[in-house]
Formats: C-alpha cells, sequence, structure tokens
C-alpha cells in the first residue's frame, strides 16, 4: 500500500518540489512544475492509462479509452467508502464537477 500510495502522491511529488526551491516558487510557479514535471517529463497520463488497462478497468481501442464494467464497479465502491470518509465527490463523479 505505501509503495503505490507514494507513486501516486501529488501532494508528495509538490512537497519534495517545495523542498528543493524552499521559498523560491509561488503558487502559479509551483503549477508550472507540476505540470511541466509530473504530468509531462514523468508520463504519468501514460502510466495510469497503462496500469489501468493493465489492471482491467479501463481499454484503449483506436486511441479511445473506455471504462470496462469493472471499472464501473471500482468507480462505485470508491464512491460509497469515500460517502463514508467525506471524501470530495469530484474525484469519483463526474457529474460533480458540473
Amino acid at each position: 500500500m505505501f509503495p503505490v500510495t507514494f507513486d501516486r502522491s501529488v501532494t508528495m511529488f509538490l512537497l519534495a518540489r517545495i523542498e528543493r526551491e524552499d521559498g523560491l516558487l509561488d503558487r502559479a510557479a509551483l503549477e508550472q512544475v507540476y505540470i511541466r514535471e509530473y504530468l509531462g517529463d514523468m508520463h504519468q497520463m501514460d502510466r495510469r492509462i497503462q496500469e489501468q488497462s493493465l489492471s482491467g478497468n479501463i481499454h484503449v481501442e483506436q486511441g479511445r479509452i473506455h471504462i470496462t464494467a469493472q471499472g464501473k464497479r471500482v468507480l462505485e465502491g470508491g464512491r460509497i467508502i469515500g460517502g463514508w470518509f467525506g471524501a470530495d465527490p469530484r474525484f469519483l463523479d463526474a457529474a460533480a464537477v458540473r
């Protein structure tokens, strides 16, 4: 559990960058570091697509990403558990973003 948590943690990534640039970053600069390094250089989107495809939660067909029945069950379980702990619903339900 811990290796996965640290590998995926945006918070840990940001804390490490803040530590490296202690006092030199403002909010806008930190956002740019996140976009450039975390999403760009570290290819986090590619990693997540590959991981979720391998786990069976999505499948990619002609470059388009589709959720599987298993992926829907994972989300539903996440919504239930997230509700118990008051998690931000925007992470688990796209309708909550609107």
